[in-house]
């Protein structure tokens, strides 16, 4: 699954900023620190908020996503970078979750989790992931 997000070359686990950030494409995000995990035949990355921006985000890049949509409490529309999306949300014990899947191509998708207290943060967080070059309009 090499250069799915972009011509990056592969790293192993790493947190620092010019590790996966700049795999992710994102070299000067300052808002999500990054931890990528490699399965075997998916790519899986988790990052959280840095101050004064709270909430974790997870995105999973392969075939098969573990996602059920029956869970949430909300469907809505939306766009995501260049991708009409639905998000599903829900809220558990103060915390608000919402979830996507993109089909990035015939097999590969993306699966994009992001938790927060507010609902601004989970805003925020969307948004500086949907800059991704994967996700991003050219």
């Amino acid at each position: 699954m090499l250069g799915i997000l972009g011509d990056r070359s592969r790293r192993g686990a790493d947190s620092d900023k010019n590790g996966v950030a700049q795999y992710l494409g994102l070299s000067d995000s300052t808002l999500i620190k990054w931890v990528r995990k490699q399965g075997p035949d998916f790519e899986f990355f988790e990052g959280h908020a840095s101050p004064p921006l709270s909430g974790k985000v997870e995105l999973y890049l392969g075939w098969y996503p573990d996602f059920d949509a029956s869970g949430f409490e909300t469907k809505m529309k939306g766009r995501f970078g260049k991708f009409d999306v639905t998000w599903y949300k829900k809220t558990s014990n103060g915390l608000i979750r919402q979830e996507t899947v993109i089909p990035l191509d015939e097999h590969l998708k993306a699966l994009i989790s992001i938790e927060a207290k507010r609902q601004t943060n989970i805003d925020k967080l969307a948004a500086e992931v949907a800059r991704m070059p994967r996700f991003s309009p050219k």
